[in-house]
């Protein structure tokens, strides 16, 4: 199947390319995350380091937080909401940990929503609250996940 001579299966899936690795850093060996991510609540899911996971983007205030991310450094925080029939998710509607993840896909629908792909990078814990208007903002910091030993 193909839009526009594209496939559609490559329009979904990253490429190797594109694709972020967790152990990437750079050249002072500390992670490319941000110590500041806006902060997308995430109702009944819950994104976990190293996986790859669409989500559909309905809310207006979620759409503008993923427009402001794609046109941006393509980092955003995912984290839980307690009660997933809250109206909009408020500071202290959302777990304290998260995901950080890229962005890597984002397409508007003729709804409104936008649906995207995004990649979990590292844990997080939100250490505080520095925007709420027009979306949620937080400072975090990161819970490095350590690997497993191999027998």
């Amino acid at each position: 199947m193909s839009i526009e001579g594209k496939d559609l299966l490559s329009m979904i899936i990253p490429t190797k390319e594109e694709a972020v690795q967790v152990a990437d850093q750079d050249e002072t060996g500390s992670s490319a995350i941000p110590a500041e991510l806006p902060i997308l609540g995430l109702r009944q899911t819950v994104v976990y380091p190293s996986t790859f996971l669409p989500l559909n983007v309905e809310r207006e205030e979620s759409v503008r937080l993923i427009d402001d991310v794609v046109l941006g450094n393509r980092m955003v925080g995912l984290v839980t909401v307690k009660n997933p029939e809250a109206g909009r998710a408020r500071p202290q509607d959302l777990y304290s940990m998260g995901t950080a993840a890229v962005v890597h896909r984002a397409m508007k629908t003729p709804t409104g929503s936008v649906g995207v792909i995004v990649q979990g990078l590292e844990r997080f814990r939100i250490v505080e609250f520095t925007q709420t208007e027009p979306y949620l903002k937080a400072r975090i910091c990161l819970l490095y996940t350590s690997p497993s030993p191999r027998d």
